[in-house]
């Protein structure tokens, strides 16, 4: 049987297992043992895992899965699923979608196909055969979009080298100003790249952490940190930029060019890429952070905080819809790719 393991630590068993900047701590990853369980417990696994291959194009599982999935410490795991839960997501076709209820595409399935065939696969498996069937009658996968040729890229070869001496400047300061010092991604500091409602949104969880007990909450977050999230949020709210003089905030940038260029939009799974957007979202965000970070830092960079906080009202109000409401965007894709 299969189960989850999260890790705690940079324990000895963990070692060459996961690898994370934060020593481990909040990663996952499933391990398969063989001896989980009892023998009628292990044949009713085997029974369930039999009916649902045999039924998984008609029945999918609801979402009460939620409730079963969450962690002891109170997180629900990612679902993205990893290689070794690839097979159970092929499609009729061969094929494989950005999710397991997408239609197939190229990106998807040839991605997975090779990290099937990596981790051993045999090429002439019937689920390998139907999957490379499905690539080669759609061009092969040089047609993969960009995002796919660079994973599937080899990591020695003069392109990918170009790309290392860039990494420093994402990581810290580039031509274009700041990067990451401040920031918080989707998840661990391994994803990396700073989203403007995630530091937001962690910028107003860390002020009210720090007025709890350090018993409850641990140890409260700095100053000085928090001023760099402040520093990065402000930075995405920039006056000089004539397309973010609206007042509403973006996912990850400033707004830099015209969305004409989505014309040239190389890749088969978004919408909207070219450029950053202002979302609701974001800038709902970045004024309940900084306004949950003035009242506890009344003093720094206040005249600053207080224009943004009143362009970004402005933004939201501008957009709201004649009934009242205000329509997703950031949350999802108008393709209804995912929804998170």
């Amino acid at each position: 049987m299969w189960r989850l393991k999260v890790s705690e630590g940079n324990h000895e068993e963990e070692k060459g297992r996961v690898k994370s900047v934060n020593n481990h701590i909040g990663r996952q990853y499933w391990e398969f043992d063989p001896n989980l369980g009892t023998p009628r417990e292990r044949a009713q696994v085997d029974m369930a895992r039999r009916e649902f291959h045999k039924n998984r194009f008609q029945a999918k599982q609801s979402s009460d899965l939620l409730m079963r999935l969450q962690c002891d410490d109170g997180f629900w795991p990612g679902d993205y699923a990893g290689p070794l839960f690839l097979l159970p997501a092929l499609n009729k076709d061969g094929g494989w979608g950005l999710h397991i209820e997408g239609e197939s595409i190229m990106f998807s399935t040839g991605l997975s196909y090779v990290a099937l065939r990596l981790l051993g696969q045999a090429m002439d498996d019937e689920a390998m055969a139907k999957a490379r069937s499905w690539i080669l009658h759609r061009g092969g996968v040089t047609s993969i979009p960009p995002w796919g040729k660079m994973w599937l890229s080899d990591p020695n070869s003069d392109a990918y080298k170009c790309h290392l001496p860039r990494i420093k400047d994402y990581l810290w300061v580039a031509e274009d100003g700041m990067k990451m010092q401040g920031g918080w991604p989707f998840s661990t500091p391994d994803n990396g790249w700073p989203v403007s409602d995630c530091t937001a949104e962690a910028l107003k969880a860390a002020v009210l952490l720090s007025s709890m007990a350090s018993e409850k909450a641990g140890e409260a977050i700095g100053p000085d940190r928090l001023y760099d999230a402040v520093n990065v949020i402000l930075s995405l709210q920039s006056e000089e930029m004539m397309q973010n003089e609206n007042g509403g905030f973006a996912s990850y940038e400033l707004t830099r060019s015209y969305d004409w260029l989505e014309m040239i939009n190389p890749t088969e799974t978004f919408k909207d890429i070219m450029i950053d957007y202002q979302y609701v979202e974001c800038t709902s965000a970045a004024i309940q952070g900084l306004k949950a970070f003035t009242n506890k830092y009344p003093a720094h960079r206040a005249r600053q905080i207080q224009a943004c906080i009143a362009k970004a009202a402005r933004f939201i109000r501008s957009i709201q819809q004649p009934d009242g409401s205000w329509s997703h965007t950031v949350s999802s894709f108008v393709d209804q790719f995912f929804v998170y």
